[in-house]
């Protein structure tokens, strides 16, 4: 009945005179993988099925099987299941500068394979943090240091959160950069901010590296009120190369509708990893400090 109901729509929204030829729309579904670990954490995933326009069945999630390997196909532990697709893995967590393998059966559908890097923690940073302007808004002008590994490339993600007071809720702050080397040119111009600074070391790698970026803090209220207590948490998180790009990709995806500087006819393919399905596996490494005023 829904598939009925869902062709007569498509032929009156339509509305021409030729015979209309619809395929059949029974796509096979496959696994969709996010799982995203750190290290020293417990491995965690979620597992769910790809849908589409005209079904809305369901899993039964405890019918798959993911186990976590090692590169070369060796068992590490398998993961169970803990309710509605979360799966988790005890006993065993993530080392940096290791790689994994998830692997998922299911007597349903195809198996699915994914594999991700866990980068090493980014050595600690030093900050700089001033007052000033910028596109006439009060901001904090951040210069960041970043002491790059020569071992690996890495993909950094920056991110500030607000602490005004103890007890209070964290605030995500938007971030505005002038810097060539980052990403953010690609998704965003000059004049709006985003969550993170994206910064590959594709020109700085093994050296340090001073990036600049602006932080607008106008809707918090160390701006309205002199003194107020205040810190600024800077997360700089080392990603693997899938999960920055599955990020990056996906800002570029929300953006198309959203920002000027993308067409919105332009046809974005968030990254993915996951071979035969869908989705994400992907690592990262992070390293964080606080600054009070």
């Amino acid at each position: 009945m829904k598939k009925t109901l869902f062709y007569i729509v498509l032929l009156f929204i339509l509305g021409c005179d030729e015979p209309i030829f619809i395929e059949d729309l029974n796509i096979p579904k496959k696994f969709v993988l996010n799982a995203v670990n750190q290290p020293d954490s417990t491995w965690k995933m979620h597992l769910s099925l790809s849908s589409d326009l005209t079904d809305s069945m369901g899993i039964n999630y405890t019918q798959a099987l993911p186990v976590l390997k090692t590169p070369s196909g060796d068992i590490l532990g398998e993961f169970s299941h803990d309710s509605i697709g979360y799966y988790t893995l005890n006993g065993l967590t993530p080392n940096e500068g290791s790689s994994y393998k998830i692997h998922v059966e299911s007597t349903d559908f195809e198996a699915i394979e994914a594999e991700c890097y866990i980068p090493l923690n980014p050595i600690p940073t030093s900050a700089i943090i001033e007052k000033g302007i910028y596109l006439n808004d009060s901001v904090f002008i951040v210069d960041l240091t970043i002491n790059d590994r020569a071992e690996e490339e890495n993909f950094y993600l920056i991110n500030i959160k607000a602490v005004q007071i103890t007890n209070t809720p964290e605030t995500i702050l938007q971030l505005y950069t002038l810097d060539p080397n980052t990403e953010n040119r690609e998704l965003v111009d000059e004049t709006i901010g985003l969550r993170h600074i994206f910064l590959p070391d594709f020109a700085f790698n093994g050296n340090s590296y001073t990036t600049t970026f602006y932080v607008n803090f106008n809707n918090l209220l160390v701006n309205q009120i002199p003194d107020y207590p205040f810190c600024l948490q800077i997360s700089l998180q080392s990603l693997n190369y899938d999960l920055y790009h599955y990020i990056k990709t996906y800002y570029q995806y929300i953006s198309r509708d959203n920002f000027a500087i993308f067409n919105s006819s332009q046809e974005i393919q968030v990254h993915g990893n996951v071979e035969n399905g869908f989705g994400i596996f992907g690592g990262y490494s992070e390293t964080t400090a606080t600054y009070c005023f």
